[in-house]
Parts: C-alpha cells; sequence; structure tokens
C-alpha cells in the first residue's frame, strides 16, 4: 500500500488513502493524533502539499 493523498472526512477528520501497488485497491486510513505513538505529522504535511 502506498500513500496517495489526504482527504478530510466529516465526522473523521483528516484520512490518509493508500492505493495498492499490485491490484489499486483504496482504502482510507485515519492519522493517528496521538503524540507518542501517532503519524509522523512532517510526512503527512509533505504528502498533503505534494512531496510526498
Amino acid at each position: 500500500m502506498r500513500p496517495e493523498r489526504v482527504e478530510h472526512r466529516g465526522g473523521k477528520g483528516l484520512v490518509i488513502v493508500h492505493r495498492c501497488t499490485v491490484c489499486g485497491f483504496v482504502r482510507p486510513n485515519r492519522i493517528a493524533d496521538d503524540p507518542v505513538r501517532g503519524d509522523d505529522i512532517d510526512a503527512v504535511i509533505a504528502l498533503m502539499s505534494g512531496r510526498g
């Protein structure tokens, strides 16, 4: 699965949309905002700006 984009979804907040590199299956995953074990916010920002 490769991260493709970040979207805002009502009720869920920000989600990272992943696409399978083999079959093309798409799956959204909520961003983990836990400060200790959460997602790398710098990587999320880079993905949102098109640099990811």
